[in-house]
């Protein structure tokens, strides 16, 4: 049992490394894993945003995961979670401005226009 919870936390820890998962609590106890990079979500998310015309504009991340105009996006559906690190780290690129809402669904993105 200890080496399948040991196994477990080095994958986790491996994953989170090379940029395809984050931990959800200090603990390590549990992790939200994708099969791509955050950095390839964000770029995904960003060419998005170019392509329909929101640079200056606000949505919701709940629009962009589950809205009527993000059904052609590879990451329509995508869990809230992992849509929301591929936003910080737009953020971290100073493409957007993300703005607190009441949970994780509701906050707001703001595409910024960058060259």
């Amino acid at each position: 049992m200890v080496r399948r919870v040991v196994w477990r936390v080095a994958c986790g820890m491996w994953r989170v490394a090379l940029g395809y998962g984050e931990w959800l609590d200090v603990n390590r106890n549990a992790c939200v894993i994708s099969w791509k990079r955050f950095d390839d979500w964000a770029a995904l998310i960003f060419k998005y945003a170019r392509a329909n015309n929101l640079i200056g504009n606000v949505t919701t991340l709940y629009d962009l995961a589950n809205g009527d105009d993000s059904t052609a996006a590879e990451f329509h559906g995508l869990d809230h979670r992992l849509i929301h690190r591929a936003l910080i780290v737009l953020e971290s690129q100073k493409r957007v401005t993300l703005l607190k809402g009441a949970n994780i669904a509701e906050t707001g993105v703001k595409f910024l226009d960058v060259q």
